[in-house]
């Protein structure tokens, strides 16, 4: 099987690559690369030794076989969402192959809705013995890398070369008809952290809706309950800031079954950044740095999945968490305000007039005005009270 560096086998257009049969492709430490893949198609690539370790020099015999952490039963032990550990042998480097489907074939509409499409297979080795690995290998060692919702992640500790296979289960002729367009994937492996991240860990929160849009918020950001200007820009810049996709239930997914890929909901997705307002915020538990999104251009009474990311860094291509279910309001009546100057910690819908205000900062400043004149009023009251007085004679006193 030939070998081939990065680069030379790509068209350079993007969602139509296809590899050279017969060739395995060279990755290097940390970087992804993106190719289409046919029905039945296998293709290989490979981390050489001088990637892994950063020199010509083996770390380890050539035929040392990529060896398990076994559970109880002897299966392959999982450790997260979808993220496979591979046991470990003396000096050896922790490698981090992760693994995104962007793009699967497009079912036609005018047919029965069936099931989705099986998953992108993975293979790994790390013996010379098996530079392609795959899924008719039988007597060869090799471990399977298991792909949900078109992510995949799996750590190995590896002394020399690494192998991987990436397979498209082959349908029938009849069954290919009713699809269009190829699968697309971003593959990576890297010494330094998974360069692909799902988290099913909750850290999106819903505010209030209207019949548009939705105000959302996430975890908190920061321990400080008073950031300096240096940490919040930190935080918007250097740290990356969070961003939000969204998608209407009502209306099938051209990512469905590939939930939890960055690349294809960040590519595919519905709603994006130009439906997004988003600012920092100290409101709610805590009084700590948090990021708030003010998602419009929804429809009325109905469900959308909000699907929290952290976008690309120089180590990760970006982390996606599990999407939050929102529903938006039936009637027009009730408008989102937020970040009032006076009621600040005020954040949920409102009753409205869209006629009388037609901006979500004219209704703020309605309610914000009134309710600082009537507290006006009433700290007038609380300065003709001598509160901590015991003498009722002057308990109404101006004095």
């Amino acid at each position: 099987m030939a070998r081939v560096g990065g680069g030379e086998l790509y068209i350079a257009e993007s969602h139509e690559r296809r590899a050279a049969e017969s060739v395995m492709i060279a990755l290097k430490n940390g970087v992804a690369r993106n190719l289409n893949i046919q029905y039945g198609e296998l293709q290989h690539w490979y981390l050489s030794e001088a990637e892994l370790f950063g020199t010509t020099n083996s770390k380890g015999g050539a035929n040392d076989e990529l060896r398990k952490r076994e559970d109880g039963d002897g299966d392959i032990a999982a450790d997260g969402a979808g993220e496979v550990l591979i046991g470990r042998a003396s000096n050896a480097m922790k490698v981090y192959i992760t693994f995104n489907t962007c793009l699967q074939p497009e079912f036609n509409m005018s047919l029965p809705l069936e099931a989705p499409l099986p998953q992108l297979q993975l293979y790994i080795s790390n013996n010379t013995s098996n530079e392609a690995p795959g899924p008719k290998v039988k007597s060869k060692p090799q471990v399977a890398l298991p792909v949900m919702q078109g992510f995949g992640s799996m750590v190995v500790e590896a002394r020399g070369q690494i192998f991987v296979g990436v397979y498209a289960a082959n349908l029938s002729e009849s069954e290919q008809a009713k699809y269009q367009r190829v699968w697309n994937y971003e593959i990576a492996i890297s010494t330094k952290a998974p360069y692909h991240s799902f988290e099913s860990k909750k850290n999106l929160y819903l505010i209030d809706s209207d019949d548009n849009a939705v105000l959302l918020i996430t975890g908190n950001m920061t321990t400080m309950n008073t950031p300096s200007q240096e940490e919040v820009e930190k935080i918007m810049k250097a740290d990356a800031p969070y961003r939000l996709y969204a998608q209407n239930t009502q209306y099938t997914s051209p990512f469905h079954g590939l939930e939890r890929s960055y690349c294809a909901i960040s590519k595919l997705v519905q709603l994006n950044v130009a439906n997004v307002e988003t600012s920092l915020t100290t409101r709610g538990l805590g009084h700590l740095l948090k990021q708030q999104f003010h998602l419009t251009g929804l429809n009325s009474s109905s469900t959308y999945l909000a699907y929290l990311v952290k976008p690309l860094t120089n180590v990760t291509s970006g982390v996606i968490w599990d999407p939050l279910t929102i529903i938006t309001k039936t009637d027009g009546n009730c408008q989102i305000i937020y970040n009032l100057s006076f009621c600040f910690e005020v954040a949920y819908s409102v009753p409205s007039n869209p006629t009388i205000f037609t901006t979500p900062q004219q209704l703020g400043s309605f309610y914000d005005n009134i309710a600082q004149g009537w507290y006006q009023n009433f700290s007038y009251s609380l300065q003709q009270i001598l509160c901590n007085s015991t003498d009722l004679t002057l308990q109404y006193s101006f004095a």
